[in-house]
């Protein structure tokens, strides 16, 4: 578990620590008050988002669905809100450190908390489903 820990704290620190010459694309580059600018922008952002944290789950083998329903935080949509919540607080800022900050949220539950890996498990979130 440690280890997994330890790749997902890389995985969230890897864009939004990175010098000036690492390049984010989409959504996550622009600024939170563009990214929510409207409904479109806030649909396609949504999905950059859930892009992203899918990326972190799988490198980290993390199993991030489990902790976001554990936290009470309603699966996507608890995800959703959340960033949103972030970027509204800090528009100026890009949405990927919306997203990250959003990591390092879910690394703090995570070091009460003792969840599943991915390792060794088939691609369905908490509820059986697969992922979304």
């Amino acid at each position: 578990m440690k280890q997994s820990i330890l790749a997902l704290m890389l995985a969230a620190g890897m864009v939004g620590n990175a010098g000036a010459d690492a390049m984010v694309y989409g959504n996550g580059a622009l600024p939170c008050e563009a990214a929510y600018a409207d409904e479109t922008a806030a649909y396609i952002s949504s999905q950059w988002v859930l892009g992203y944290i899918t990326a972190a789950s799988t490198a980290s083998g993390v199993d991030l669905s489990g902790v976001i329903n554990h936290a009470g935080m309603d699966g996507n949509a608890g995800m959703y809100t959340w960033v949103a919540g972030y970027c509204s607080s800090h528009p100026d800022e890009p949405l990927v450190d919306s997203v990250k900050q959003f990591l390092f949220d879910v690394l703090d539950r995570l070091e009460s908390q003792s969840l599943p890996t991915l390792a060794g498990k088939k691609e369905t979130n908490s509820t059986g489903e697969g992922w979304q």
